[in-house]
């Protein structure tokens, strides 16, 4: 038993020795391409493939801690890849650790304030992240007034143009009254037959025929005066069962039936009433 534990022991320590006398290989202290892991850590991140390219950056530390450089590409791909705030900062840290006269010192440094700041607008209730939500709000609000104040506008310039509207369509209104004032002169030419020839008995029965035209031409104007009295203009809210209360009394719904049958021929009654429609109200 004392001879196999002494035999393993001395083949141990053989290895070690083989091991120790093996010469170290220089390329995994190199902080560039000639690094087999930073050589395929950079193809990683060419094909963006960041989590195999930091664990390539992380081998190379195993291998050799001194290679400040690993730390510094784990730094911007932990920072600006990953979005891992706090081990960017920490590869950052050491990188100025291990090279403090770096020429990339003030680089280096910047990237670590940039680092703790983006870190501090995610913490809850930080006051940057309120500053940056405050500033946002801000600019919403702005925003969303000046949003408010254009269609405030755009509503302005509809109700003027449908009060343009409606006024020009109600405008021509007025024009029947010019006809009973034309229709009227014709009686005053239809008692000259009649007064002409007042001793022939002839006459006396032409003296009839002009006694019924006379007639008509003022029914005209009397039956123009009622519709003109009885027409309503629709106007903004207005609705086919508020007209039939304002003008009548009693059912709405056979009110509403008689304006329908009096508008049928101009009116569409199955759409929304249009602004400035004049209607009979029979």
């Amino acid at each position: 038993m004392c001879r196999m534990f002494r035999r393993l022991t001395v083949s141990a320590l053989l290895v070690l020795g083989m091991a120790a006398c093996q010469p170290i290989d220089k390329n995994l202290e190199a902080e560039d391409s000639r690094n087999p892991h930073f050589k395929k850590a950079e193809s990683y991140t060419e094909a963006k493939n960041y989590v195999e390219a930091v664990r390539e950056y992380e081998a190379a530390l195993q291998a050799n801690p001194n290679v400040a450089t690993a730390h510094y590409e784990l730094g911007r791909i932990y920072g600006e890849k990953l979005g891992d705030e706090i081990s960017s900062m920490y590869h950052f840290s050491k990188f100025l650790e291990l090279r403090p006269t770096s020429e990339k010192r003030e680089s280096v440094q910047a990237l670590l304030d940039n680092a703790k700041f983006s870190l501090a607008t995610k913490l809850p209730n930080s006051p940057v992240a309120n500053a940056e939500m405050f500033a946002r709000l801000q600019s919403e609000n702005a925003n969303l007034k000046r949003e408010l104040e254009e269609v405030q506008s755009r509503v302005a310039r509809l109700d003027q143009q449908q009060q343009n509207a409606a006024a020009a369509v109600s405008t021509p209104a007025p024009a029947p009254t010019a006809t009973p004032t034309a229709a009227p002169e014709a009686p005053k030419a239809t008692p000259v037959a009649p007064v002409a020839h007042p001793t022939t008995p002839a006459p006396a029965a032409a003296a009839v025929v002009p006694v019924a035209p006379s007639t008509a031409p003022t029914a005209t104007p009397a039956a123009t005066a009622v519709t003109e009295a009885r027409s309503h203009t629709i106007a903004k809210g207005d609705t086919l069962w508020k007209i039939a209360r304002k003008y009548y009394k009693g059912d709405v719904n056979a009110n509403m039936d008689k304006i329908k049958a009096a508008n049928a021929s101009q009116v569409d009654f199955t759409k929304p009433l249009k602004l400035g429609t004049v209607l009979v109200i029979p």
